[in-house]
């Protein structure tokens, strides 16, 4: 069973996506934890001291 993620839009509109459905295959949360962390510094461009 997929899990859904619930992206909130600032007009209230809920859109939803499955991880899963998104890359073909399940995450745990340590894999996703890291790529939201990944993600966060190259977008932010945050480098690590």
């Amino acid at each position: 069973m997929s899990e859904i993620i619930i992206l909130r839009n600032c007009d209230e509109t809920i859109d939803a996506v499955s991880i899963e459905e998104a890359i073909g295959r399940e995450i745990g949360f340590s894999e996703l934890k890291d790529a939201l962390v990944y993600g966060f510094k190259k977008g932010l461009e945050i480098e690590n001291n």
